[in-house]
């Protein structure tokens, strides 16, 4: 994964000297990674679920919260929908697009971040009124990084939504969303 120079800076690096870095990976049913990625004929919001221990963001007076950055994975088995696409050396690219960047649109890429209860990507998961059908689809390119910069006060829950799917011909392929958030902190 391709870090943005947008997520790294110094500000407030004086007051908030110790680097933190929590991992959210999409919640599955399945010890299976495969079964994260599903074809069906809706695109899924589902829920991320902590993947590392959250006691250094929670147990603070304090946090300052740096950056939020947003990756998809593709944990299929397999991409073929045509068995006569079998002889291709990069299916997955040349079928579906490069999942590594997910260039491609619509992508429903449009998560939400709630610290406290407050929504901290608002201007992510909102959408125009003006061109709701349209802006509710287009998505955030990936790997993305935002950057937030913001004093969060006794930090007590952290609640991650997002899709990610890929329009196919019986429907919809929706991929796991990998969310890392980057907060700064001192002793408090």
């Amino acid at each position: 994964m391709r870090y943005r120079a947008s997520c790294f800076s110094t500000t407030d690096k004086v007051k908030y000297p110790f680097d933190e870095v929590l991992l959210f990976f999409t919640e599955g049913t399945s010890a299976d990674l495969s079964a994260l990625t599903l074809d069906c004929g809706e695109v899924l919001l589902r829920k991320l679920v902590a993947v590392s221990s959250l006691d250094a963001m929670l147990n603070r007076k304090e946090i300052y919260l740096h950056s939020v950055e947003f990756a998809g994975y593709d944990t299929s088995n397999s991409l073929l929908e045509k068995p006569e696409e079998a002889d291709k050396d990069f299916a997955n690219e040349i079928i579906f697009g490069n999942m590594l960047t997910s260039s491609w649109q619509p992508n429903f890429c449009r998560p939400v971040v709630r610290i406290n209860g407050n929504n901290i990507t608002s201007s992510i998961s909102s959408f125009n009124s003006d061109s709701a059908d349209f802006s509710k689809v287009i998505g955030l390119p990936l790997p993305f990084c935002l950057t937030i910069n913001k004093v969060i006060k006794e930090p007590s829950d952290i609640e991650i939504f997002g899709a990610l799917a890929q329009k196919t011909e019986s429907g919809f392929r929706n991929y796991p969303l990998l969310a890392i958030i980057n907060f700064w902190h001192n002793f408090n």
